[in-house]
């Protein structure tokens, strides 16, 4: 996609660039990361900021409308806050020009309107009892979703090697609280001094919704 970034301004022929601000509103994009803005120094402010583009008509007519394109490498999902200023290389406490709310899902525009899911999930090695242990909290636009909208919850678990250690078993829903859990033994254990990826599938509100989580062990 591209263009999803704009302004419109009564002046034509300005420099612009427009900075990322995260979800969270202690950070911003600054290139590779969402970073803290407390982290980033003042001659690297503009870094990561987009530069724009003012649009014309067929006649080369500048029209005041300024576009740029959202940064496809922030996979973070949520609302994020686009601030725009003028000039090649903005500084710190510098007035903006004006300002955007943008939603975004981790890979590309949503409207406000569309649910974004994501999951808190967690590993857990549970030596005492020779197992492991596989935890996942849906949430539906940050909100716990209850169990009671889950279904056709399953498991993946893929070795680092490329070997698929747990293949799409039937993860277990609790109501209390809504959690859905799998517990590994045996043959399913991850080894010592492996890395993976364990993917954690659900259908949630009629979709089948996806999630990763990377896991390791350690060699100890």
């Amino acid at each position: 996609m591209a263009g999803e970034i704009v302004i419109k301004l009564p002046t034509t022929g300005l420099t612009l660039k427009a900075m990322i601000v995260g979800p969270d509103r202690n950070y911003r994009w600054n290139n590779a990361a969402l970073a803290l803005f407390a982290s980033i120094a003042d001659v690297d402010w503009a870094t990561g900021m987009v530069a724009l583009t003012e649009q014309t008509s067929s006649d080369a007519t500048a029209t005041g409308v300024y576009v740029g394109t959202f940064p496809a490498a922030i996979t973070t999902a949520g609302e994020f806050l686009i601030l725009f200023y003028s000039g090649a290389a903005p500084t710190p406490g510098q007035v903006a020009l004006g300002q955007q709310t943008f939603w975004w899902d981790g890979t590309q525009q949503v409207a406000p309107s569309d649910n974004i899911y994501t999951a808190e999930a967690k590993y857990t090695r549970d030596e005492a009892n020779s197992q492991d242990r596989y935890t996942v909290q849906w949430l539906k636009n940050g909100i716990i979703v209850p169990d009671t909208d889950i279904s056709s919850a399953v498991l993946s678990v893929y070795l680092d090697t490329g070997v698929v250690l747990i293949n799409n078993k039937a993860m277990t829903e609790r109501a209390a609280p809504d959690i859905v859990v799998y517990t590994a033994v045996t043959t399913e254990r991850l080894t010592v001094g492996v890395g993976a990826v364990a993917q954690f599938k659900a259908t949630i509100n009629g979709a089948v919704r996806t999630w990763p989580l990377t896991i390791s062990r350690d060699s100890e």
